[in-house]
Protein backbone atom coordinates (compact mmCIF):
# COMPACT_ATOMS: atom_id res chain seq x y z
CA UNK A 1 0.00 0.00 0.00
CA UNK A 2 1.86 3.40 -1.08
CA UNK A 3 0.59 6.64 1.47
CA UNK A 4 2.33 9.24 -0.03
CA UNK A 5 3.30 10.21 -3.65
CA UNK A 6 5.41 13.45 -5.51
CA UNK A 7 7.55 14.48 -7.22
CA UNK A 8 11.43 15.84 -7.24
CA UNK A 9 13.33 18.19 -9.48
CA UNK A 10 16.53 16.36 -9.66
CA UNK A 11 14.20 12.93 -11.09
CA UNK A 12 15.60 10.58 -8.53
CA UNK A 13 13.70 8.63 -6.17
CA UNK A 14 15.66 6.71 -3.52
CA UNK A 15 14.67 3.32 -2.30
CA UNK A 16 14.95 2.06 0.60
CA UNK A 17 13.97 -1.38 2.37
CA UNK A 18 13.74 -1.99 6.16
CA UNK A 19 12.98 -4.49 8.67
CA UNK A 20 14.66 -3.79 11.89
CA UNK A 21 17.15 -1.33 11.35
CA UNK A 22 17.07 1.51 13.70
CA UNK A 23 19.69 3.57 11.91
CA UNK A 24 16.90 4.40 9.09
CA UNK A 25 16.27 7.73 10.80
CA UNK A 26 19.73 9.01 10.02
CA UNK A 27 19.71 6.65 6.47
CA UNK A 28 16.85 9.02 5.21
CA UNK A 29 18.03 12.45 6.94
CA UNK A 30 21.14 11.54 4.67
CA UNK A 31 19.17 12.16 1.41
CA UNK A 32 18.50 15.71 0.38
CA UNK A 33 14.62 16.92 1.32
CA UNK A 34 14.41 17.18 -2.27
CA UNK A 35 14.92 14.02 -3.15
CA UNK A 36 12.02 11.37 -2.81
CA UNK A 37 12.53 8.22 -0.68
CA UNK A 38 10.22 5.50 -0.55
CA UNK A 39 10.25 3.43 2.03
CA UNK A 40 9.56 -0.22 1.67
CA UNK A 41 8.61 -1.71 5.34
CA UNK A 42 9.57 -5.55 4.95
CA UNK A 43 7.81 -7.15 8.23
CA UNK A 44 8.90 -3.80 10.05
CA UNK A 45 9.44 -4.02 13.68
CA UNK A 46 7.64 -1.43 16.00
CA UNK A 47 10.48 0.69 16.02
CA UNK A 48 11.14 0.80 12.11
CA UNK A 49 7.34 1.36 11.95
CA UNK A 50 7.40 4.51 14.54
CA UNK A 51 10.54 6.22 12.49
CA UNK A 52 8.48 5.74 9.16
CA UNK A 53 5.40 7.52 10.51
CA UNK A 54 7.29 9.88 11.65
CA UNK A 55 9.54 10.82 8.71
CA UNK A 56 6.84 10.58 6.31
CA UNK A 57 4.98 13.39 8.42
CA UNK A 58 8.12 16.01 7.69
CA UNK A 59 9.38 15.54 4.23
CA UNK A 60 9.01 13.99 0.40
CA UNK A 61 8.37 9.80 1.31
CA UNK A 62 6.76 7.04 0.42
CA UNK A 63 5.82 4.30 2.08
CA UNK A 64 5.31 0.95 0.78
CA UNK A 65 3.93 -2.51 2.61
CA UNK A 66 4.34 -5.47 1.15
CA UNK A 67 2.14 -8.76 2.07
CA UNK A 68 4.74 -11.60 2.13
CA UNK A 69 8.16 -10.12 3.41
CA UNK A 70 11.09 -10.91 1.59
CA UNK A 71 14.26 -8.22 0.05
CA UNK A 72 13.64 -8.92 -3.60
CA UNK A 73 9.55 -8.53 -3.38
CA UNK A 74 10.43 -5.32 -1.13
CA UNK A 75 12.70 -3.92 -3.71
CA UNK A 76 10.78 -5.09 -6.42
CA UNK A 77 7.56 -3.20 -5.07
CA UNK A 78 9.76 0.13 -3.73
CA UNK A 79 11.21 0.47 -7.89
CA UNK A 80 7.59 -0.14 -8.42
CA UNK A 81 5.63 2.31 -6.27
CA UNK A 82 8.75 5.39 -7.28
CA UNK A 83 7.73 8.18 -9.00
CA UNK A 84 10.67 8.61 -10.93
CA UNK A 85 12.28 6.17 -13.31
CA UNK A 86 15.68 6.54 -11.79
CA UNK A 87 16.03 4.69 -9.16
CA UNK A 88 18.55 5.10 -6.39
CA UNK A 89 19.29 1.93 -3.97
CA UNK A 90 20.93 3.01 -0.42
CA UNK A 91 20.75 0.13 2.47
CA UNK A 92 19.06 1.30 5.67
CA UNK A 93 22.06 0.97 7.25
CA UNK A 94 24.03 3.18 5.63
CA UNK A 95 24.09 6.84 5.16
CA UNK A 96 24.53 9.13 2.17
CA UNK A 97 27.45 11.35 1.72
CA UNK A 98 26.19 14.87 0.21
CA UNK A 99 27.75 14.80 -3.56
CA UNK A 100 27.24 10.99 -3.73
CA UNK A 101 24.13 11.16 -5.79
CA UNK A 102 24.14 14.52 -7.51
CA UNK A 103 27.64 12.85 -8.73
CA UNK A 104 26.06 9.71 -9.41
CA UNK A 105 23.51 11.14 -11.45
CA UNK A 106 26.21 13.02 -13.74
CA UNK A 107 26.83 10.09 -15.57
CA UNK A 108 23.09 9.10 -16.62
CA UNK A 109 23.86 10.58 -20.16
CA UNK A 110 26.01 7.76 -20.62
CA UNK A 111 24.69 4.66 -18.39
CA UNK A 112 21.76 3.10 -17.74
CA UNK A 113 23.02 1.53 -14.45
CA UNK A 114 25.77 3.20 -12.37
CA UNK A 115 27.85 2.10 -9.50
CA UNK A 116 28.93 4.27 -6.12
CA UNK A 117 30.79 2.73 -3.74
CA UNK A 118 30.25 2.05 -0.07
CA UNK A 119 33.08 2.75 2.79
CA UNK A 120 33.28 0.45 5.79
CA UNK A 121 34.79 1.52 8.90
CA UNK A 122 35.55 0.00 12.83
CA UNK A 123 35.35 1.36 15.93
CA UNK A 124 37.47 -1.60 17.27
CA UNK A 125 40.52 -4.23 16.18
CA UNK A 126 37.69 -6.81 15.01
CA UNK A 127 35.01 -4.16 13.44
CA UNK A 128 38.21 -2.82 11.61
CA UNK A 129 39.40 -6.42 10.52
CA UNK A 130 35.69 -6.79 9.13
CA UNK A 131 36.02 -3.10 7.58
CA UNK A 132 38.90 -3.63 5.80
CA UNK A 133 37.74 -7.21 4.40
CA UNK A 134 34.31 -5.63 3.21
CA UNK A 135 36.15 -2.60 1.70
CA UNK A 136 37.97 -4.67 -0.35
CA UNK A 137 35.40 -7.24 -1.31
CA UNK A 138 32.67 -5.29 -2.23
CA UNK A 139 34.58 -1.83 -4.11
CA UNK A 140 37.84 -3.89 -5.65
CA UNK A 141 35.57 -5.00 -8.34
CA UNK A 142 32.96 -2.79 -10.88
CA UNK A 143 29.07 -4.78 -10.82
CA UNK A 144 26.27 -4.30 -10.31
CA UNK A 145 26.02 -6.25 -7.08
CA UNK A 146 25.87 -3.74 -4.03
CA UNK A 147 24.42 0.04 -3.25
CA UNK A 148 24.87 2.58 -4.35
CA UNK A 149 23.57 1.49 -7.20
CA UNK A 150 21.44 4.16 -9.46
CA UNK A 151 19.80 2.39 -12.64
CA UNK A 152 17.06 3.32 -14.82
CA UNK A 153 13.94 0.79 -13.92
CA UNK A 154 13.22 0.39 -17.70
CA UNK A 155 16.38 -1.78 -18.02
CA UNK A 156 13.66 -4.45 -16.93
CA UNK A 157 12.43 -4.62 -20.73
CA UNK A 158 16.23 -6.19 -21.10
CA UNK A 159 16.84 -8.19 -17.93
CA UNK A 160 13.14 -9.96 -17.75
CA UNK A 161 12.33 -9.30 -14.23
CA UNK A 162 14.45 -6.70 -11.91
CA UNK A 163 14.66 -8.73 -8.38
CA UNK A 164 13.88 -12.56 -8.81
CA UNK A 165 11.25 -12.58 -5.77
CA UNK A 166 12.35 -15.73 -4.58
CA UNK A 167 15.79 -14.96 -3.63
CA UNK A 168 17.20 -13.75 -0.71
CA UNK A 169 20.29 -12.74 -0.21
CA UNK A 170 21.64 -13.83 -3.50
CA UNK A 171 19.31 -11.25 -5.35
CA UNK A 172 22.17 -8.42 -6.10
CA UNK A 173 24.04 -11.49 -7.46
CA UNK A 174 21.10 -12.53 -10.16
CA UNK A 175 20.43 -8.41 -10.53
CA UNK A 176 23.98 -8.37 -11.59
CA UNK A 177 23.88 -10.97 -13.51
CA UNK A 178 20.84 -10.15 -15.84
CA UNK A 179 22.33 -6.71 -16.16
CA UNK A 180 25.35 -8.33 -17.79
CA UNK A 181 23.87 -10.85 -19.60
CA UNK A 182 21.81 -7.91 -20.98
CA UNK A 183 24.37 -6.40 -22.56
CA UNK A 184 24.08 -3.55 -20.02
CA UNK A 185 27.45 -1.24 -19.53
CA UNK A 186 28.10 -0.31 -15.68
CA UNK A 187 29.03 3.18 -15.47
CA UNK A 188 31.67 3.32 -12.72
CA UNK A 189 30.95 6.10 -10.16
CA UNK A 190 33.23 4.75 -7.18
CA UNK A 191 34.73 8.42 -6.20
CA UNK A 192 30.69 8.77 -4.64
CA UNK A 193 30.58 7.08 -1.77
CA UNK A 194 27.92 5.89 1.11
CA UNK A 195 29.32 5.19 4.60
CA UNK A 196 27.96 1.68 6.20
CA UNK A 197 27.72 1.30 9.95
CA UNK A 198 30.20 -0.51 11.67
CA UNK A 199 30.17 -4.39 11.68
CA UNK A 200 30.74 -6.68 14.45
CA UNK A 201 32.42 -9.99 13.59
CA UNK A 202 29.22 -11.67 14.66
CA UNK A 203 26.72 -9.65 12.34
CA UNK A 204 29.21 -10.27 9.70
CA UNK A 205 29.55 -13.82 10.07
CA UNK A 206 25.59 -14.13 10.03
CA UNK A 207 25.20 -12.21 6.83
CA UNK A 208 27.96 -15.00 5.36
CA UNK A 209 25.80 -17.90 6.65
CA UNK A 210 22.59 -16.27 4.93
CA UNK A 211 24.53 -15.73 1.82
CA UNK A 212 25.23 -18.92 1.86
CA UNK A 213 21.82 -20.11 1.96
CA UNK A 214 20.96 -17.49 -0.03
CA UNK A 215 23.33 -19.15 -3.55
CA UNK A 216 21.95 -22.65 -2.68
CA UNK A 217 18.35 -21.36 -2.80
CA UNK A 218 19.28 -19.95 -5.96
CA UNK A 219 20.77 -23.46 -7.27
CA UNK A 220 17.17 -25.13 -5.98
CA UNK A 221 15.52 -22.63 -8.18
CA UNK A 222 17.53 -23.05 -11.41
CA UNK A 223 19.47 -19.53 -11.28
CA UNK A 224 22.89 -20.54 -10.33
CA UNK A 225 24.39 -23.57 -11.63
CA UNK A 226 24.75 -26.86 -9.11
CA UNK A 227 28.79 -26.98 -8.59
CA UNK A 228 30.48 -29.70 -11.01
CA UNK A 229 34.08 -30.89 -9.60
CA UNK A 230 35.41 -27.92 -12.50
CA UNK A 231 33.78 -25.10 -10.98
CA UNK A 232 34.39 -26.40 -7.36
CA UNK A 233 38.29 -26.04 -7.95
CA UNK A 234 37.81 -22.97 -9.82
CA UNK A 235 35.37 -21.09 -6.37
CA UNK A 236 38.66 -22.41 -4.40
CA UNK A 237 40.95 -20.86 -6.83
CA UNK A 238 38.55 -17.89 -6.71
CA UNK A 239 38.30 -17.54 -2.50
CA UNK A 240 42.47 -18.24 -2.49
CA UNK A 241 42.72 -15.01 -5.46
CA UNK A 242 40.44 -12.82 -3.11
CA UNK A 243 42.61 -13.53 -0.14
CA UNK A 244 45.24 -12.67 -1.44
CA UNK A 245 44.37 -9.70 -3.14
CA UNK A 246 42.93 -8.91 0.26
CA UNK A 247 46.15 -9.14 2.68
CA UNK A 248 48.10 -6.94 -0.73
CA UNK A 249 45.60 -4.35 0.34
CA UNK A 250 44.16 -4.50 3.71
CA UNK A 251 46.53 -6.57 5.90
CA UNK A 252 46.64 -10.53 6.75
CA UNK A 253 44.54 -10.56 9.23
CA UNK A 254 41.73 -9.42 7.56
CA UNK A 255 42.96 -12.25 4.26
CA UNK A 256 42.93 -14.75 7.12
CA UNK A 257 39.38 -13.61 8.18
CA UNK A 258 37.69 -14.00 5.31
CA UNK A 259 39.93 -17.07 3.49
CA UNK A 260 39.33 -18.97 7.12
CA UNK A 261 36.59 -17.68 9.31
CA UNK A 262 33.56 -16.03 6.43
CA UNK A 263 34.37 -18.29 3.75
CA UNK A 264 33.44 -21.09 6.76
CA UNK A 265 30.34 -19.55 7.70
CA UNK A 266 29.58 -18.74 3.79
CA UNK A 267 29.97 -23.10 3.64
CA UNK A 268 28.23 -23.87 6.74
CA UNK A 269 24.99 -21.92 5.08
CA UNK A 270 24.83 -23.80 1.87
CA UNK A 271 25.40 -26.90 3.70
CA UNK A 272 22.79 -26.46 6.29
CA UNK A 273 20.35 -25.19 3.09
CA UNK A 274 21.21 -28.37 1.21
CA UNK A 275 20.99 -30.80 3.59
CA UNK A 276 18.14 -29.78 5.91
CA UNK A 277 16.54 -27.16 4.24
CA UNK A 278 16.94 -24.48 6.72
CA UNK A 279 16.66 -20.83 6.28
CA UNK A 280 17.39 -18.26 9.26
CA UNK A 281 14.87 -17.02 11.77
CA UNK A 282 14.93 -13.31 10.58
CA UNK A 283 13.94 -14.67 7.13
CA UNK A 284 10.47 -15.97 8.66
CA UNK A 285 7.54 -13.26 9.42
CA UNK A 286 7.48 -12.41 12.90
CA UNK A 287 4.47 -13.78 14.73
CA UNK A 288 1.70 -11.84 15.14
Amino acid sequence: MTESRSENNIGISVVIICRDEPLLLQCIQSVDRGIEVVIVLNDPSAEVEEIARRVSEERNVVIVRIPLPGIARALNAGISAAFNDWIFLLDSDCTCRPTTIAGMSGYRDRYRVIRGSVVFNGRNFFERVVARTRNELVNRNLSARHPPLLFDRSIVHNTGTWFHDALQWSEDTDFDRRVRAAGISIGDAREFAIDHKPLSMATDLRSAVSYGVGREIGKELGIYTPHSLKSRINNVRDVFLRARAINSYAGLSSALYYFLIWNSAFRLGTCARRHFNWTPSSWHPRSQ
